[in-house]
């Protein structure tokens, strides 16, 4: 699997911060510094029950799962990048 840009955000490392949203109402939604990376499940377990097993996230970064914002703690507008109404047509 590729991973493609689809925008980028100017920010201050230092300051900024990414919210990930989790695959299901078990797996982890947090905020975290734009420096770090979001939690990976420890056990195969956890992965088939609280992650979206069928599509491991990047080695580093984040992956939000239907949502992903991210405040650029530099005074400017929160970004947030969301998944379409699957209720939409086409």
């Amino acid at each position: 699997m590729t991973f493609a840009p689809i925008a980028l955000v100017e920010c201050d490392p230092a300051r900024a911060r990414v919210f990930e949203n989790g695959w299901s109402s078990f797996g982890p939604s947090a905020v975290h510094p734009a420096t770090g990376t979001s939690l990976r499940p420890s056990l195969r377990v956890y992965e088939m029950s609280t992650y979206r097993a069928d599509t491991p996230a990047p080695t580093t970064g984040f992956q939000g799962e239907g949502l992903l914002a991210v405040d650029p703690g530099n005074g400017g507008p929160v970004h947030l990048f969301a998944a379409p109404d699957a209720r939409a047509p086409a």
